[in-house]
Formats: C-alpha cells, sequence, structure tokens
C-alpha cells in the first residue's frame, strides 16, 4: 500500500504583507533535469514536481525537486525522541532541489529564514538539535540539508555529519547550515502528489519517496519537508 510523503511549504517575507495566490503543482521539465551531472541522474527520479503560483499576475515557478531513487535506509530504525525518520540513513541524499532565477526571494528561505541563492541543491538528511536562536523551533529533530549541487560530489554515499554541515553552510553563507525541516506526514491524503495550501501561506505538498534499508528491497515511505515558512511582517506592518 503506497505510504504519504508530506511536504509542507510556506512563505516567508519582511516588509509589507501582501496576498498569497494558490500554489499548485506540476510535473517538473526534463529540460532542467538535463542540465544536472550524469552522476546525480543516476541516483534521482527524473519524474519530479514543481510548484507555480502568480506573482504580479504571471505564472512563476517556485521551486521544483526531485526524490532518489532509493534514499539508503538503516536496517534497524532505532527509536529516538523527536525523531520520525530514523529509518533514512543520516547524511545519506533524499533528492534534489532547484529555485530558478525566476523564483522570488521570500520563496527562497530555508527552515530558519536564511536567503537561499536561485539554483541546484542537494538535499541529505541529518538529525539536528533545537537552534537556540529560533524564536518558532520545530518540535522534531529531522532535517534535510541543502548543499550547492557543485559543492555535493558524491550521491551515491552518504557524508558524515560534520562534512554535511560544512558544505551546507555554503548554501547559507553563514554559520548555521541550510536547513528544512521535516515533520510528521498527513496520512489523509491518497492521491499523490497533491498540494495543499492554507491562509496562512503555508502549503503540504504529498508524494512518495522509496527507501533501501539493505541497499535491496526498496519501500516506500512517508516524509513531510517544510520548505517556506508562513509570511511575515516587521513590527509596525498591519
Amino acid at each position: 500500500m503506497p505510504i504519504v510523503v508530506a511536504m509542507l511549504l510556506g512563505i516567508a517575507c519582511s516588509g509589507p504583507a501582501f496576498a498569497q495566490e494558490p500554489v499548485t503543482i506540476e510535473a517538473t521539465s526534463a529540460r532542467t533535469f538535463s542540465q544536472l551531472p550524469e552522476q546525480w541522474k543516476a541516483v534521482l527520479d527524473s519524474h519530479g514536481s514543481q510548484l507555480v503560483t502568480s506573482v504580479n499576475g504571471l505564472s512563476v515557478t517556485v521551486v521544483e525537486i526531485w526524490w532518489s531513487k532509493a534514499v539508503p535506509g538503516m536496517e534497524k530504525a532505532p527509536v529516538l525522541p523527536q525523531v520520525n525518520y530514523s529509518r533514512l540513513k543520516p547524511g545519506a541524499v533524499v533528492g534534489l532541489l532547484y529555485f530558478p532565477a525566476e523564483s522570488p526571494e521570500y520563496f527562497r528561505e530555508d527552515s530558519r529564514d536564511q536567503k537561499l541563492k536561485p539554483g541546484f541543491y542537494t538535499l541529505r538528511y541529518a538529525q539536528l538539535s533545537a537552534d537556540p536562536s529560533d524564536d518558532q523551533p520545530s518540535p522534531y529533530r529531522d532535517f534535510v540539508l541543502l548543499s550547492p549541487l557543485d559543492a555535493d560530489q558524491k550521491p551515491d554515499q552518504a557524508l558524515p555529519s560534520e562534512r554535511l554541515i560544512q558544505l551546507s553552510r555554503r548554501a547559507s553563507r553563514s554559520q548555521s547550515p541550510a536547513a528544512i525541516s521535516l515533520v510528521p506526514p498527513n496520512p489523509a491524503y491518497k492521491h499523490l502528489p497533491f498540494v495543499i495550501d492554507d491562509d496562512s501561506g503555508q502549503c503540504i505538498l504529498q508524494a512518495n519517496i522509496h527507501v533501501a534499508a539493505d541497499g535491496k528491497h526498496v519501500q516506500e515511505i512517508p516524509l513531510a519537508i517544510v520548505l517556506i515558512t508562513p509570511t511575515k511582517m516587521e513590527v509596525g506592518d498591519s
């Protein structure tokens, strides 16, 4: 039976409030996927998803994402507090993300509101502690860390935590790695992929990923990833 992968999205920006247009899901273009290095094409499912919205009356692709054909997993997943994805091997590639040049900056943020440049980013699984500087920390320790594609050369290998954080700092251009929260999936949605957005600016994209616990037997498991945070306003905005 298929198991749901959920992906939460929202929008974050400082400055005046604005009305968010609905976000829809479409298939990714083969043209974008063809730009990837061969070693990455080999490990990714070419049938990805892109999220599209309207900005000033024009249709704009916010982000494109491709999942791994088989994410390396743990044969015996440990039970850990605040961890929902212990079945995934830390440091393993979960997928790859692309921010087009036309994607507005307020869509190109990680879960800590760090601005990200347009381009391709690899997504690797990590278990992190709460950031004390985060005013709205995630209750969960599951994340994917983003690294610039040209800095991540070994998609078939899981990276040690220190090396992964080092690479991810190149994406954030700060001491904090570029991190996207993983949250529990909503099993109510069965027809995938599927997008749900709400009035806060948060959206949920649900899809399936595949995990190979022993390198042979592949299973579908749920994954929920927070790509963009809800709208924020500066003090004094109304």
